[in-house]
């Protein structure tokens, strides 16, 4: 689709790893909390029409999150000063201060 931005609709993740895709929307998504987050994780896990079932391994998502964290970290630095950035940097560490032990061993 020529928009701009660029729009890309991707309703089978052919495009990406289906596991980059919901790393990205905990990220996009940790503000509104782990209640969320879990309502995306089992959206994704129970598929749909078009998507396949799968599994999510709790610590291979939590990577995802943290790779995902950091890409953004340049943006939210940037604007750490600004409500909504400053909030979201806040929820972030909260997410990673409950799921720390997934990257423990």
């Amino acid at each position: 689709f020529k928009t701009e931005p660029l729009t890309v609709f991707d309703p089978g993740t052919e495009l990406n790893v289906p596991l980059v895709d919901l790393g990205k929307a905990v990220v996009c998504n940790v503000m509104d909390g782990e209640e969320a987050i879990a309502q995306l994780i089992e959206g994704y896990e129970a598929g749909g029409e078009s998507v396949e079932p799968m599994r999510i391994d709790r610590r291979a998502l939590h990577a995802a999150v943290v790779i995902t964290a950091l890409r953004k970290l340049v943006f939210l630095h940037k604007n750490a000063d600004k409500e909504t950035p400053a909030a979201r940097i806040k929820a972030l560490q909260a997410y990673f201060a409950a799921h720390e032990s997934l990257l423990e061993d």
